[in-house]
């Protein structure tokens, strides 16, 4: 059931209900509704919850058969990493927020998923997005390309970035 497995991912992955409502821009006590079952959330929403925690639809709602997909038989399409320069084939993206973000870094980092194994996905860094909202157009795109049975992707909606210090990367200002 929706409700049982939400309170479970969230408890599984140790985050508050207030953390998962402000990702889906949504208040603390509907994410309490869904847990306790009197509320359940739109198609949008369900699958913004499941990308959140890396998960199919289907297994968000317990409609998922036990029996994994051979990667060979996936849909995968080429993409290149504007990070690492590298070039796979991906069946799978997920968007990983950049934790105390300056005015001058990236939002959010696009990952992609090109292998699964016992230890669980490879994921390859691909691009850095100023905002949530361009990362999703960007993952839109990919994922209809993939409907689309595209075998290749240039990525379009990323910003350029150079490294800053040790540890920390910068947004190449554009020129006017």
């Amino acid at each position: 059931m929706f409700s049982d497995r939400l309170k479970e991912l969230r408890k599984k992955q140790g985050i508050s209900q207030a953390v998962l409502a402000d990702y889906l821009s949504i208040s603390r006590q509907a994410i309490s509704r869904y847990e306790n079952g009197s509320a359940e959330p739109d198609l949008k929403n369900a699958v913004r919850i499941a990308t959140y925690f890396q998960v199919s639809v289907d297994e968000l709602l317990g409609t998922a058969q036990d029996i994994a997909p051979d990667q060979t038989t996936l849909h995968r399409i080429f993409v290149i990493s504007k990070i690492t320069g590298s070039l796979s084939s991906y069946y799978k993206f997920i968007l990983s927020p950049v934790f105390s973000a300056k005015a001058d870094e990236p939002a959010v980092m696009l990952m992609g998923i090109d292998a699964h194994s016992f230890w669980g996905d490879h994921q390859v860094p691909l691009a850095f997005y100023r905002t949530k909202a361009a990362a999703e157009k960007e993952i839109n795109a990919l994922y209809q390309a993939l409907a689309d049975a595209q075998r290749t992707y240039d990525l379009h909606f990323y910003v350029s970035t150079t490294k800053k210090g040790r540890f920390g990367i910068q947004m190449i200002k554009e020129l006017p």
